[in-house]
């Protein structure tokens, strides 16, 4: 088994395992797939924290007080609800739901963010995609008790939950890199070719782990980390 330790920065990075002869294609794929669920649980937690406390976002105003849907965007003359909370920034409604629900969606807030938090990575916990679908389920399924009749298209929770949030670039699958000690891993390989196939070694002292870094193509290669390779010892059974 081959460890990979995907570093994107010291707060975005998590832990990828799968077998030396995994083919290089698959895993950029795999990986690609971990990053971008990892950001979007990591968005999700920080304006699902604001949602359970301050409702839905306000509709975007164009600069007359008109949204681009024709609203009224101030909403000093709705009728407010009976969980009102006020939102100190002024971008959410302030129509909070029912505390019970509430304090349910920030505690699965809290579940997702914890399993994809880089102390993950401390604890030498690899993340799954399938893990991380189930908690992206879990938080759409919190946010459809707290709000059964829906969030507005313009709030970042429903565009994170439905993919059309504008956050930072996402890798495309197709054509991203993996780096690593260096040099950029071969689609066209496994990935073996790269970190050797001393299978005896790895017998003895347990998983290779390698230390990578997405890139997109056409950018620089990425800085060498000072540590490429290291062997994981087998826990003692």
């Amino acid at each position: 088994m081959v460890q990979i330790h995907v570093k994107q920065s010291e707060e975005r990075q998590f832990l990828y395992e799968c077998p030396a002869t995994q083919s290089v294609d698959t895993v950029i794929r795999d990986v690609v797939s971990i990053h971008s669920l990892q950001t979007r649980i990591q968005y999700l937690y920080i304006e699902g924290e604001q949602l359970s406390l301050y409702g839905p976002a306000k509709p975007h105003d164009n600069g007359e007080g008109q949204t681009p849907e024709g609203e009224d965007a101030s909403s000093s003359s709705k009728i407010r609800g009976p969980y009102y909370n006020e939102d100190p920034s002024g971008k959410r409604t302030g129509d909070a739901c029912n505390a019970k629900f509430a304090e349910a969606l920030r505690r699965t807030l809290s579940e997702a963010e914890a399993y994809v938090s880089k102390n993950q990575v401390l604890q030498k916990i690899p993340l799954e995609l399938g893990v991380l679908k189930d908690h992206v389920l879990n938080i759409n399924g919190a946010v459809m008790i707290c709000y059964p009749m829906g969030l507005p298209n313009y709030d970042p929770v429903q565009q994170l939950l439905c993919g059309t949030f504008k956050g930072e670039e996402p890798f495309d699958p197709d054509t991203a890199q993996l780096w690593w000690a260096g040099k950029e891993l071969m689609r066209d390989k496994k990935l073996c070719d790269h970190t050797g196939k001393n299978e005896k070694t790895k017998e003895l002292l347990g998983s290779c782990q390698i230390i990578a870094k997405l890139q997109a193509r056409g950018r620089d290669p990425p800085p060498r980390e000072p540590v490429s390779c290291r062997y994981i010892a087998k826990s003692g059974r």
